[in-house]
């Protein structure tokens, strides 16, 4: 993600915040779409998890949930095919 571009904007929805997260792919393009959908998805989960002080454990590499994710968003026509860091089974 070292050229992507990421925004963030908080903003009061009643008695919460709205995060609106935008992020443009740069480095590895469209191909790392589903890749990177999944990833949000499950991050932005366990971030909410967190905020309602429940323990979350981090991933030792692509989770059940994260698979899942990953399927859905290619299933929706998301593009795929970047690489998956820590996936031994797409390692080479």
């Amino acid at each position: 993600m070292g050229g992507d571009l990421l925004r963030f904007e908080l903003e009061p929805d009643g008695d919460g915040t709205r995060l609106t997260l935008v992020h443009v792919l740069l480095d590895e393009g469209a191909d790392a779409a589903a890749r990177t959908a999944a990833g949000w998805h499950v991050c932005l989960a366990a971030l909410e998890r967190t905020l309602a002080g429940r323990a979350v454990a981090a991933p030792d590499g692509p989770s059940p949930e994260w698979r899942e994710r990953y399927a859905e968003y290619v299933a929706l026509g998301f593009p795929a095919g970047a690489p998956i860091p820590g996936d031994a089974q797409t390692a080479s």
